[in-house]
């Protein structure tokens, strides 16, 4: 299974993908879990049957935020997430993500399309090298969340880069899987795809400073017509991320974005492939990007009156 994981070392600029299987290893696991599930069912909360009511019911989708022999990811040791924080991640990732879309989607898009289960896990990830891993993916069927106890939910930005554009960027997958998109984006900036070297594309100076050489790499990813260094890694990211970035900047950042690309072309570029995006959301899924942005950015301006502690 392919899984896509966002270190949040460099999270504006930076991800990491990584391949596991998520299978307990004996059938006395299996059937641990087997019981752990049936006394789950046995034991619903008021929380279990508000989830049901908004995630279950109208779009088959599972929020799991006890963690289980088949949601942790065991590759990484994890604690769960607070009560607390998963009511408040609950109703964030429905007001931002499935309510946004539902406003401009057709009928029944999100029940068909998006990921099947969302695990949410209270504690930070670590990868193999020690980096912190904001978020996976599985097959098109599960989204991860980690660190989910430290999530700030007064601090737009750090919501959209470490939580809400992981499942935006995810969701997006499942769809160019489903029906591709125009061969013609992969044409923009096919000579500057790094594949696994792009983490590396871009050294540090021994003279400069941390914010002079983030300052410096980004500013030859976007000239180079990519809105993250993370779509440098092959199209299908690129894809994605431009979806993703575009939804999840205001009107001010892109313009800033667009701004510092200008030397080389790059906002050229990133235009180009963003009208592709637009056209392919809107032919295939009948989607207008633009109104889903506004849709999304609305929201977020309108957050901060929202109680996300509240279970109906």
């Amino acid at each position: 299974m392919k899984k896509l994981s966002y270190l949040l070392f460099t999270a504006l600029l930076l991800g990491i993908t990584a391949c596991s299987d998520d299978e307990l290893d004996t059938d006395k696991s299996r059937i641990n879990l087997e019981q752990k599930e049936q006394q789950t069912q046995e034991n619903k909360t008021k929380f279990d049957e508000y989830l049901e009511k908004i995630y279950t019911q109208p779009y088959n989708i599972e929020y799991h935020y006890r963690l289980r022999g088949s949601d942790k990811d065991i590759k990484y040791t994890t604690t769960p997430a607070s009560l607390k924080k998963s009511i408040e991640m609950a109703n964030l990732i429905k007001y931002m993500c499935l309510d946004a879309y539902e406003k401009v989607a057709p009928k029944g898009f999100l029940r068909a399309n998006f990921p099947k289960k969302i695990t949410i896990v209270g504690s930070p990830a670590y990868d193999d090298n020690g980096n912190i891993v904001g978020g996976t993916a599985e097959g098109g069927m599960k989204i991860i969340l980690y660190d989910v106890n430290n999530m700030n939910v007064s601090n737009l930005d750090l919501l959209f880069t470490d939580y809400l554009r992981i499942i935006y960027h995810e969701f997006t997958h499942i769809l160019h899987q489903k029906v591709d998109y125009s061969k013609s984006f992969k044409d923009v900036t096919s000579q500057d795809y790094l594949g696994g070297s792009w983490p590396t594309s871009v050294t540090k100076k021994r003279d400069e400073s941390k914010d002079e050489f983030l300052a410096r790499k980004d500013a030859e990813t976007v000239q180079k017509g990519f809105v993250s260094g993370y779509a440098r890694s092959d199209y299908n990211e690129d894809f994605v991320e431009t979806l993703g970035y575009y939804l999840t900047y205001n009107d001010a950042q892109w313009t800033a974005l667009l701004e510092r690309a200008k030397v080389g072309g790059g906002d050229v570029k990133i235009n180009t492939k963003l009208q592709i995006v637009r056209k392919y959301m809107l032919d295939v899924w009948k989607i207008d990007l633009d109104k889903l942005k506004e849709e999304i950015q609305t929201r977020a301006s309108n957050l901060q009156n929202i109680d996300l502690t509240k279970i109906e």
